[in-house]
């Protein structure tokens, strides 16, 4: 599985490094030989929908230095970290990570995924979590691991760019509006880029109309700045999830307090039970399960998979 599995992802401009056989991470200029590679539209123009991703992200970095600069305040930096915790748990870990790329649950009707699918604030495409996250799972470690420890801090943080880079297709379960075969040829895409680009821009006029009713313009700014932060965490997380040595469970992912209690991402724990909705072992707390337990009583979850006790020993 781990070879198929492999070819899913197009191979970076540099030579795979293994830190466990010695090797350097990638160099600066390396790492951004590849950046520039996976934006390079004029090369293909499959990566232009890369480059404006990232241009998003660069956008959102502005939003953060003019809500330091110019409207911070003790209010505005609690509605900052409220928007922080939002976005990382309920769009990156319920959505992305345990939906979208683990199926931990079910949602009761489709119109309550398309309600998540549509409202995501993060300009990034689900495909091009999940099809890496597979990867990730199934090559963990190793040199063909698409980001982790291997590649530097700034590789992995990078790497984003690079897992967009993706050569197949396999994602009905999250109801994108798929593209024919000719067409995914052409657009390097699972998804119809039309329809990523339609749905990404409405749920920026959402959030944008929300909080500018909530606050006005600082607030539309406090929302934009928290998503660079959240942004940052993500990418970060994939750098700092397997730094550790090899644990009981056969990898070096590592469950690690901050990001367990601000995302209810407990790594080690979720690769000994990927596919487990809830994964957390007592005292350890996991927000984005209860979340999912309570949408379960508001019947919009119709099952979710818990395999805790397979950790709980």
């Amino acid at each position: 599985m781990g070879i198929e599995l492999k070819k899913i992802l197009q191979a970076r401009v540099y030579n795979s490094c293994r830190e466990d056989k010695g090797a350097n991470a990638p160099t600066i200029p390396q790492v951004f030989e590849e950046l520039i590679d996976s934006i390079n539209f004029v090369k293909d123009k499959r990566r232009l929908t890369p480059a404006l991703i990232l241009l998003f992200h660069v956008a959102t970095f502005l939003a953060f230095v003019l809500f330091v600069v110019r409207f911070f305040n003790l209010p505005r930096l609690l509605c900052f970290g409220i928007f922080v915790l939002l976005q990382v748990n309920v769009y990156n870990t319920f959505w992305f990570h345990r939906f979208c790329s683990h199926k931990a649950f079910k949602f009761k009707r489709p119109n309550y995924a398309l309600l998540f699918l549509w409202t995501n604030p993060f300009f990034f495409r689900e495909e091009s979590y999940a099809l890496p996250h597979w990867v990730h799972h199934a090559l963990s470690d190793s040199s063909d691991d698409p980001y982790g420890p291997h590649l530097g801090w700034l590789g992995s943080y990078f790497s984003q760019e690079s897992v967009q880079k993706i050569n197949t297709r396999a994602l009905s379960h999250i109801y994108l509006r798929a593209n024919s075969y000719e067409d995914f040829k052409k657009q390097g895409s699972f998804e119809s880029v039309a329809s990523f680009f339609v749905r990404a821009i409405f749920a920026q006029i959402v959030w944008i109309i929300l909080t500018f009713i909530w606050g006005r313009l600082p607030m539309v700014v406090t929302w934009y700045s928290a998503l660079f932060l959240s942004t940052f965490l993500i990418r970060d997380f994939n750098w700092r999830g397997h730094r550790g040595s090899p644990n009981e469970f056969g990898d070096k992912s590592s469950n690690q307090m901050f990001y367990g209690l601000i995302a209810s991402e407990w790594h080690a724990n979720h690769h000994a039970i990927p596919n487990s909705a809830n994964n957390a072992v007592e005292p350890q707390f996991d927000l984005v399960f209860n979340f999912i337990k309570f949408l379960k009583k508001l019947n919009f979850v119709k099952a979710y998979s818990d395999d805790y006790k397979k950790l709980d020993k």
